[in-house]
């Protein structure tokens, strides 16, 4: 009878055991597995790198992604400096604006926009820069030095002037070092003064005010790099040696109202290869083109054969001579000319 209850019980636990654990099995729950959480970042819909003129304001858009109500920007300049301003207006925790101001010519330089929720932080960066190049009105003639005071002359590389100019502010020109392309085409001047850019080798490219009619002399003397000019119609008078030694220039065209080209004018512009005389030209003085070895076409408009000096205008040149239909035997007639092959074309 004992055997008998000893083994019915241990039936009884077996049961219950075997219950517990398939009551376990059926009622077992995972633990949750939490949301993945979205990382903090920030967009820039203008991008990563801005470039900017002096004077300019740009708006920058910015989105985040991943962040929270406790979500704050912020933006500096990783270099501290007064070229720009920079300021942060949040419409909301997700997106807003970085207005960027470029008050002056500076090198390369970085905004730094943080962000932070208060458990994460990131870090972006807009590259910004500001052009070369610069426009300037000058009211009053004289005053461009002053103008120019808030910029860094040693950067200016592009410039574009208008108003009125005088002697002082062509003297302000020809001391910007770096100043490559110069455009005075809308500005007020009459003479361009003597040496007034004698020597300076950054120039590479100028405009002359369509006001001027006198270029003085030795005005572009030694400018080595200078590759083209642009001589307008209202210049009468090209002074002595105003170009001489321009070593890079290839081309010319002289405006239709130059009647003078003064002594040694373009002498020595070895690369030169091409001229157009206007029909206005009446005199060309002794060795203006001398030592132009590479002048092979010479474009005259003048009806008359322009007087040449009995020195040789044209020393050193052998070129193609076209001249207005019906001309050209009085150019084979006329000193200085008859030595080029001539034909008559259209102009």
């Amino acid at each position: 009878m004992k055997k008998l209850f000893l083994l019915a019980a241990l039936c009884v636990a077996a049961a219950f055991s075997s219950c517990s654990k398939h009551d376990n099995e059926i009622n077992h729950v995972e633990p949750p597995v939490p949301p993945e959480t979205t990382p903090l970042a920030i967009a820039f819909a203008e991008g990563n790198s801005l470039e900017f003129n002096v004077g300019e304001t740009k708006t920058v858009h910015y989105t985040i992604t991943g962040g929270s109500d406790k979500t704050v920007v912020k933006a500096e300049l990783q270099t501290p400096a007064d070229a720009y301003t920079v300021e942060t207006t949040p419409a909301s925790t997700s997106e807003g604006t970085i207005m960027i101001t470029a008050k002056m010519l500076s090198t390369y330089n970085c905004i730094l926009v943080s962000v932070s929720d208060g458990d994460r932080s990131i870090t972006a960066e807009i590259a910004v820069s500001t052009t070369s190049k610069i426009t300037i009105t000058v009211a009053a003639p004289g005053t461009l030095s002053q103008l120019l005071a808030a910029y860094d002359t040693t950067k200016i590389k592009e410039l574009t002037v208008s108003g009125n100019l005088n002697g002082l502010d062509i003297t302000t020109l020809k001391n910007l070092l770096k100043l490559a392309v110069l455009d005075m085409e809308n500005a007020n001047l009459e003479v361009l003064p003597t040496n007034a850019f004698q020597d300076n080798k950054s120039l590479t490219s100028v405009k002359l005010p369509k006001t001027l009619k006198i270029i003085g002399n030795g005005a572009f003397s030694g400018c080595s790099n200078l590759r083209s000019i642009t001589i307008p119609n209202s210049v009468t008078t090209i002074g002595s040696s105003a170009f001489v030694c321009c070593v890079s220039l290839t081309s010319i065209t002289i405006g239709n109202g130059v009647t003078e080209i003064d002594s040694f004018s373009f002498s020595n512009c070895i690369s030169l290869t091409s001229i157009t005389i206007p029909g206005s030209m009446t005199t060309i003085g002794m060795s203006t083109f001398s030592s132009c070895n590479r002048l092979t076409v010479i474009y005259c408009k003048a009806i008359v054969p322009p007087s040449v000096s009995i020195h040789g205008a044209f020393n050193g040149v052998s070129a193609t001579l076209y001249v207005p239909t019906g001309c050209k035997a009085a150019y084979a007639a006329a000193v200085g000319w008859s030595k080029f092959t001539i034909i008559e074309t259209e102009f």
